[in-house]
């Protein structure tokens, strides 16, 4: 009987393995098949909390500070890229 017991645990531990890899699978080619990745990013916040055991995952972007320019400044001119 015991050993029924062990071996039953063996196998859902198999199968939560084998759900999970197929998890993974299915994420990354919903990436692959994407146009636009900025559609994916809350499966990405999902994928990363179930898989870093997170209580919270944020995705932020990076907003340089903006400098004043001169008219005939290039389209970049604008963005502070040595500020901390």
């Amino acid at each position: 009987m015991r050993c029924s017991i062990q071996e039953r645990k063996k196998n859902e531990q198999l199968k939560a393995d084998k759900d999970e890899e197929e998890s993974k699978l299915q994420f990354y080619k919903t990436l692959e098949k994407s146009k636009d990745l900025a559609d994916n990013l809350p499966s990405l916040v999902d994928y990363l909390k179930k898989h870093t055991e997170s209580t919270g995952v944020y995705i932020g972007r990076l907003q340089y500070p903006e400098l004043k320019i001169d008219i005939d400044a290039d389209d970049k001119a604008h963005l502070d890229y040595d500020a901390p």
